[in-house]
């Protein structure tokens, strides 16, 4: 299932791919889908295993990913795009870039995967994947409990005014959903390794030939901006769009700043 606007915008299209956990492309560019249209062909897939999608018995490791977005592509027929990603979506799209230079024409990296062989807060993390039951009994507290839903959220934006009932009904709706959390929690089985990720890209950022824009929030805890401003000074084409009082789920915390920096990047 893909989300797509601007179609009658000539020119590459704009592949956009969502993050993690319980996200899908509706959560995170629905809200900004129709202005995007104004200004690009936009074309927003949920990955297998979230959103709309089935949930298919595969490994669901950033490589199948990978393999994934290159058969979407050829399936829509375009030989080159434009390709942006959020967190996992970033890391999967960073990934590709590098492993098909050819194909991307300019590459959106938000606040993404893939910078560091750290994870935040890595002893629970680690702990929880490590005891399944107690993984989902977390989960299925934290997801069915509007408190304590909204309280996490807040770990992931900062502007209070995004934080809307609509949102948090959305998700909860989402959170409703048969192995809801099956795709993100096998991801999370193949990279974490001894409270470290296993795939990092930062000694093959230098590799990237396209121009890359890499945006980060200041104060967005689970992608340091310290690491997405250093990976920037290592691709030779960036541009780093730095954002104040701007957590981790950036098209949603700062969606006019977002856009923005897209429309001046492109």
């Amino acid at each position: 299932m893909f989300y797509e606007a601007g179609t009658e915008k000539s020119g590459t299209p704009l592949f956009l791919l969502h993050g993690g956990g319980l996200d899908s492309a509706r959560l995170s560019y629905g809200s900004i889908l129709p202005i995007l249209g104004e200004k690009f062909h936009v074309i927003a897939p949920d990955l297998p295993g979230y959103g709309g999608t089935d949930k298919p018995d595969v490994p669901y490791t950033m490589e199948w990913y990978q393999e994934f977005l290159d058969g979407f592509i050829q399936t829509l027929g375009y030989d080159e795009i434009n390709l942006g990603g959020l967190s996992l979506g970033g890391g999967i799209a960073l990934g590709y870039s590098l492993k098909h230079p050819q194909k991307v024409k300019k590459l959106v990296l938000i606040a993404p995967y893939g910078l560091s062989n750290k994870i935040p807060y890595s002893r629970l993390t680690h702990w929880l994947l490590k005891h399944p039951r107690m993984y989902d009994g977390f989960n299925r507290l934290m997801l069915s409990n509007r408190t304590f839903l909204k309280a996490s959220l807040k770990m992931l934006f900062l502007n209070s005014d995004a934080l809307t009932d609509e949102l948090v009904a959305e998700i909860m709706e989402a959170a409703r959903q048969k192995d809801n959390s099956l795709a993100w929690k096998a991801f999370q089985l193949s990279k974490v390794i001894n409270q470290k990720l296993k795939t990092c890209y930062l000694n093959q950022l230098h590799q990237l030939s396209m121009p890359v824009l890499l945006l980060t929030g200041k104060k967005d805890s689970l992608v340091p901006s310290r690491d997405v401003e250093r990976a920037s000074r290592l691709i030779p084409r960036s541009k780093l769009v730095e954002l104040e009082e701007c957590g981790h789920w950036i098209p949603r915390d700062k969606s006019s700043e977002f856009l923005r920096a897209l429309e001046n990047f492109f």
